[in-house]
């Protein structure tokens, strides 16, 4: 079985109350497969050597994304700067050993990076505010998760 990656931030349990997805996570890097000859040991141990400060994240503002006819609710994260540093070290240390799934974007192409929590793949509601007593947390390390069979994430 070839599994997808991806590389992640885990949520709070305060944020994982809001979402509706099964694996509620801050996105650092898009789903991806690996090389042939990369092993998943190799890509946790890269990981494993990405080190930042800790530092305070706070949900932003809510927004609807459209992507193979759904419309995606998330909410972004800052800061964003810092998150962006983060994706960069991240794609510079895993470029060569990984390809990236597009099949999960509507034009195939990667959109541009924006720290996000995914709250719904099927949002058919209104957008609400962001309650923001709720809405900062500690971010300390990143992690890897693969997908596993019926699509449920667990972190390697």
């Amino acid at each position: 079985m070839i599994f997808r990656y991806a590389v992640w931030v885990d949520v709070p349990p305060k944020i994982v109350q809001i979402t509706k997805v099964k694996t509620p996570h801050l996105s650092i890097l898009w789903p991806f497969f690996l090389n042939s000859g990369v092993t998943e040991k190799t890509i946790l141990k890269n990981i494993k050597n990405i080190s930042f400060d800790s530092f305070e994240a706070k949900l932003s503002k809510l927004s609807v994304w459209v992507q193979k006819n759904k419309k995606i609710l998330v909410v972004e994260v800052e800061p964003q700067k810092t998150f962006q540093k983060i994706f960069g070290e991240v794609l510079l240390i895993l470029r060569s050993d990984i390809v990236f799934d597009k099949s999960v974007f509507s034009d195939g192409l990667l959109p541009s990076f924006l720290p996000h929590i995914t709250l719904d793949y099927d949002f058919k509601g209104a957008v609400e505010e962001v309650n923001s007593k709720e809405s900062i947390f500690e971010v300390s390390k990143i992690g890897l998760f693969r997908e596993e069979e019926g699509g449920k994430w667990v972190k390697v």
